[in-house]
């Protein structure tokens, strides 16, 4: 019986840190930090692979859990971070693109419930070559 708990343990963890994948493009480390339950937008950060031989774009993004999904890009000005809305994100051919903190990311926006680090957010990406997909983003401390 424990040996079965331990496998299904196992299978799990494994499905859950694998990346998502639908064709050309990958999505690996799909992350929400976790913010106080009175935040209202938060930032999600993954890496997103396209292994096409052509440029695609990341066009948009929802979830159920929020109002609004944009895509951001983090820049400094004068000394002073600032956030620019995009209308989509390049990811060149046979090439990868990190959204990270402090760099291009996905603002959550008027957030529905209340997350708390080990909660997961599904999310569906759509991009110029047709494709969609839906992944799980965990909440991390």
């Amino acid at each position: 019986m424990k040996n079965t708990i331990r496998i299904t343990l196992f299978s799990l963890l494994v499905l859950a840190i694998a990346p998502s994948r639908a064709g050309d493009i990958a999505i690996e480390d799909a992350w929400i930090p976790e913010a106080p339950p009175t935040a209202k937008v938060l930032a999600c950060y993954l890496t997103i692979e396209n292994h096409s031989k052509s440029t695609v774009m990341l066009e948009s993004v929802t979830s159920d859990d929020f109002g609004a999904v944009e895509i951001h890009a983090s820049e400094m000005h004068d000394g002073m971070m600032h956030m620019r809305k995009e209308d989509h994100l390049h990811i060149d051919a046979d090439s990868s693109l990190k959204l990270e903190p402090g760099g291009y990311h996905l603002m959550l926006m008027d957030k529905k419930r209340t997350l708390k680090a080990g909660d997961h957010v599904d999310i569906e990406l759509r991009f110029s070559n047709d494709e969609s997909m839906h992944i799980e983003a965990e909440v991390r401390k």
